[in-house]
Formats: structure tokens, C-alpha cells, sequence
């Protein structure tokens, strides 16, 4: 019978003449043990001092100790430190006596800073990753697949058709600069390959405003929003007072129309704006008879988005889902404000398709393995390019492509770090660029919780002195680009930040593990992994191969 315990299957004896008879003792239950509480009992199980024992301390059923626990360790998400947890940073009223209970403002509204969660606003290193940001890396999606281990899937694209166009809207949108784009969009865009975009987006670091790649740091800059998009820099930023109160009629106002009041005794789903359903359904077409202040207001209610900026940056400059392109189509407006774009040489694309979890591990394993040969790093230098006759908006502010300065949409406020990315510019790359703080507070302004009337002009005040001075903050050409200072960046970036997202399945030298008879030990490893699999991934291996490299040119250098 003993031996039948460690069995995987047994047959239960369900006739109760078929069991054995009992001669023991007998058990009976200690009353004493018994909870009474109020209400009603969370757990059927009492607990004894087995349970002590397993928490680490206390002494077991033979009273010496011998068998207890050794106490789990607890790792902050927040400091990635031992010995907490992520709620000793966190700031509320249990532990801020002098806080206001929510809703006892003596102006008679709720303080939405009462009940926010407030963490540290200084900067906090990370603990492996010198350059990283533990503020930023709590709920990065690198962290979460590499040191927490979970599989994430590809994000989703959030995108709109965009409205039928109408000619008499081009003066208009002419006036604002935005005619390129505007005949971009009209004339149709390729398809997104979220997968792709996914997987770029995971190495993005708040941080720097970067792509932390294995081949460097790379980003969409000025240059890139002007070429590609043809849209004007040098202009005022756009920023103002928000009130959302009477919105309703400020849409009437601007394009003639009124929204939709809520119904009586129903929470107003839009406390702060039109929604594209509600522009859609009242600007598809423009009346063949409308008046001339019909038409400029009807402009108004034309979108548009960057997910297509980032998407043409990667193809021009990533190999990495690059799809087939074919020879673009004729373009068929002449005048000086409708010029092309870069935008236009993809146009006419082969559309990506298949299972898009498949393609994000497969581009994820890409990344993880590109090297600089791979990166088209000043791509509008071509012949194709040059000689396609661009819009001149494309090259109109060219002298802010490399200044640093905040981008400043109403609550949105982004640096731009042209600094950490000066290869794009043909010019050599400084080890380490130079600091360009991006600000934990900007990052935590969140357009949901933006719902009172605020002037931002006010709140971004010295954001919009430095973008007025953003002459004064151009990187200034330096040296050409070379190979062997780029490698010292190179070893720097490794050393400070994260870049493999499929790390080696193996981090000890091959000399240290244990010795077996077959020689391709480590590659039958990697195969049976990979046969069990989906699909098979090169980059922890290949990861793994560049770390072993490392660990031999070490070893060389310390023994010579």
C-alpha cells in the first residue's frame, strides 16, 4: 500500500465494507481552537503551528525548528529592492493625517489630489540599469517580459477614417500649413502592422525619449516629423485656457453645428468635446451649395494622427517589417502647396499579413539581434529622395532639427533630445550624451483626470519661454561620425541600459557549467526548446553568443 501512495492514479474504495477496520485512537476535535467571530467565517481551515512554521518562524511539530521556512523574500515593483512592497512609496490620508477627507473643500468641489496616488517625483535609479528610471520601469512592458516573465501580446492601433475630402477646404488648410498632409491622407495610407509597431514600442524609455536598441539609441525628430509629414515647425506653440464648461457652444461657434445635449437626469458621456462618430456623421460630405464660412468651419473637423509618422520612421530607417514596396504612383497635384512627402515613396506597399502574435515575436527577436550595418541612419540623403521634388515645408525650419526643446500640445509637454541621437544627424555621437531631464511630473499629467478649466499657458510657462528661445538650444554640428568612438558609446549604452528583451536562457559562462559527454550540448538544449515551441527564437541564443564573446575578451584582458 505504501508503495501505491506515489502512484499517479489510484481507484477509491467508495464500498465502505471494503475498508480495513480501524483499532486506533480516536480523534476528537479541540473546541478551544474554534473562532467566534461575528459574521460570517472567511476560511474553513483552522490554523495551527504548521502554518507558523511556514511563514519563518516559530518552531515546528518537533519543537526545535528544524524544518521551518526560510522567510520569501518580497521585491518592491518601484526600487526593485528586497525587504517591501510598493505601497511604503505611496502617499494617502492613512498616512498623511493632515490631509482633507474627500469632498470637505470649503469651495464646495472635491479635491481630486486627495485621493491620488502620489509617488516620489525625483529621479530614482535603477538598481542594474544606471541610466533606467525606477519610476519609469515599474510598468514598462520590457520589465514586465523579462523580469516578471509575462508573455504580452501586440498593442492595437486606435485609428479613424479619415472624412471625404472636399477642394474647397484646400486654401484653408493651406493657410494653417498643413496642405501636405492633408493630401497625404486623402489620397490613402498603407496599412499599420501593429505587430511591428509593438515591437519598436517596447524599447521606448521615457527617460531619454529614445529606442534603446542594441546598435544605439535612435528617435523621431524634427527632421523626421518635416520630411515625412511635411508639417511647419517654426510656428507658435499650441497651448491655451481650457474651459470645458459651455463647450457645446464653442463647437456651435467654430463650425455652425451643436452637439447633442445629454438626456435629462443622465451623466454627460462627453463632459469636454466633440467625439469623431458625432464629426463623421456631420461633416462626411460638404454642401455643393454651401456658403464660403460653411466651408471654413467644415475644414475644422478633418483628423489626423502620428501613428503613420512612426510607422514610415521605421521603414525608412529599420529594415525590420519592412514590407515590399512597388514604384509609387503618379502624383497628381501640381501646385507649390501640395508637394509630396516622403510619406508618399510608401504609398503603394504590399499589405503585411498573417498571425500578428507570431509576427511580434519574430520582429521582437529581430530587434534584439540588429547591429548598425542594419539602420539606415540618415535615410533623406538618397538620390531617390532628393530628386523627387518635396514640398518645401520639408525642408523650410531645417535650422531647429537639432535644437532641444519641449513640444507643447495644451497638457501634453515632450522633450525633444536630438543630443542622444546625433548619428541620425551624420555627426558624432558624445559619451554620455548630454542630461535632458523629461520631467516624472509631465509624465504623470493625464488627459483623463484633465476635465477642469485650467489655463495651461500658466501651468507651462517656462515650457513656452523655452520653446521661444529654441534658437538659442541647437546642437551645433560637431565632428563626423566615426566607427571607434561610437563603440565607446556602444559599451556605455550596454552597461546603463536594457536592450535585450529575449535575454540568454543561460546567463553562466559555458566553461562553468556542468561537463557532459556531447559537445553541442547548449545547441540540443536550444533545439529542444524551440521545438516545443510556437516558432523558433534566435535571439537568446544569439544573445547568449555574444555574451560567452564578452566573457573570453574579459578574461584575455585581465590575464595580459
Amino acid at each position: 500500500m505504501a508503495l501505491k501512495t506515489w502512484e499517479s492514479t489510484f481507484e477509491p474504495l467508495l464500498d465502505a465494507s471494503q475498508w480495513s477496520e480501524y483499532n486506533g485512537d480516536e480523534y476528537v476535535p479541540d473546541c478551544g481552537l474554534l473562532k467566534q467571530k461575528v459574521g460570517r467565517r472567511k476560511r474553513k481551515r483552522l490554523r495551527n503551528e504548521m502554518d507558523d512554521s511556514s511563514k519563518g518562524y516559530g518552531e515546528d511539530m518537533y519543537g526545535a525548528g528544524d524544518f521551518d521556512e526560510a522567510p520569501i523574500k518580497i521585491r518592491c515593483s518601484i526600487c526593485h529592492r528586497l525587504g517591501h512592497r510598493m505601497e511604503q512609496h505611496k502617499v494617502g490620508p492613512k498616512n498623511n493625517p493632515n490631509r482633507r477627507k474627500r469632498g470637505n473643500s470649503s469651495s464646495g468641489e472635491v479635491d481630486l489630489r486627495q485621493v491620488e496616488v502620489h509617488y516620489p517625483l525625483s529621479a530614482m535609479a535603477h538598481p542594474d540599469y544606471p541610466l533606467l528610471e525606477t519610476f519609469y520601469d515599474r510598468e514598462h512592458r520590457a520589465h514586465l517580459m523579462v523580469d516578471d516573465g509575462e508573455v504580452l501580446s501586440p498593442l492595437r492601433i486606435c485609428t479613424h477614417n479619415p472624412l471625404r475630402w472636399d477642394e474647397r477646404y484646400a486654401q484653408y488648410i493651406g493657410r494653417a500649413g498643413f496642405l501636405p498632409l492633408a493630401r497625404l491622407v486623402t489620397t490613402g495610407l498603407s496599412m499599420f502592422d501593429n505587430a511591428a509597431l509593438t515591437a519598436l514600442v517596447d524599447r521606448w524609455r521615457p527617460e531619454t525619449h529614445t529606442f534603446h536598441l542594441p546598435c544605439g539609441e535612435l528617435t523621431v525628430t524634427l527632421q523626421d516629423v518635416a520630411m515625412i509629414l511635411g508639417l511647419p515647425i517654426d510656428s507658435q506653440p499650441v497651448c491655451g485656457n481650457v474651459q470645458p464648461a459651455g463647450w457645446r457652444d464653442m463647437v456651435e461657434l467654430i463650425v455652425g453645428t451643436r452637439p447633442p445635449e445629454p438626456a435629462q437626469d443622465a451623466k454627460d458621456k462627453k463632459p469636454s468635446g466633440v467625439s469623431s462618430a458625432w464629426l463623421a456623421q456631420n461633416f462626411t460630405e460638404c454642401p455643393h451649395d454651401a456658403a464660403e464660412h460653411v466651408v471654413e468651419s467644415g475644414d475644422h473637423a478633418n483628423l489626423g494622427g502620428c501613428t503613420y509618422l512612426l510607422q514610415v520612421w521605421m521603414w525608412e530607417r529599420l529594415p525590420i517589417g519592412r514590407p515590399d514596396r512597388f514604384s509609387p504612383r503618379v502624383w497628381q497635384f501640381e501646385d507649390e502647396g501640395s508637394l509630396p512627402t516622403v510619406a508618399f515613396l510608401w504609398r503603394n506597399v504590399r499589405a503585411v499579413t498573417g498571425n500578428a502574435g507570431r509576427r511580434y515575436l519574430f520582429y521582437t527577436n529581430e530587434l534584439d539581434c540588429i547591429m548598425q550595418s542594419h539602420v539606415t541612419w540618415e535615410p533623406y540623403e538618397r538620390h531617390k529622395i532628393l530628386s523627387m521634388g518635396l514640398s518645401p515645408l520639408c525642408t523650410r525650419d531645417m535650422e531647429y532639427w537639432r535644437s532641444v526643446l519641449p513640444l507643447i500640445c495644451f497638457y501634453i509637454v515632450k522633450m525633444h533630445c536630438p543630443n542622444h541621437v546625433m548619428r541620425q544627424f551624420g555627426i558624432l555621437q558624445r559619451t554620455p550624451p548630454d542630461t535632458t531631464p523629461t520631467s516624472v511630473a509631465l509624465h504623470k499629467i493625464d488627459r483623463r483626470k484633465q476635465h477642469g478649466a485650467r489655463d495651461w499657458r500658466d501651468v507651462h510657462h517656462n515650457y513656452l519661454v523655452e520653446w521661444s528661445n529654441r534658437a538659442q538650444t541647437i546642437v551645433h554640428g560637431g565632428p563626423a561620425h566615426r566607427s571607434g568612438p561610437y563603440r565607446e558609446y556602444l559599451r556605455w549604452l550596454h552597461d546603463s541600459s536594457r536592450l535585450a528583451i529575449k535575454p540568454p536562457r543561460v546567463a553562466v559562462a559555458a566553461e562553468n557549467l556542468p561537463d557532459s559527454d556531447d559537445e553541442d550540448d547548449l545547441v540540443d538544449e536550444y533545439d529542444q526548446i524551440t521545438r516545443h515551441s510556437r516558432q523558433p527564437e534566435r535571439a537568446p541564443l544569439h544573445n547568449y553568443i555574444v555574451f560567452v564573446f564578452c566573457h573570453i575578451v574579459y578574461s584575455f584582458m585581465v590575464c595580459t
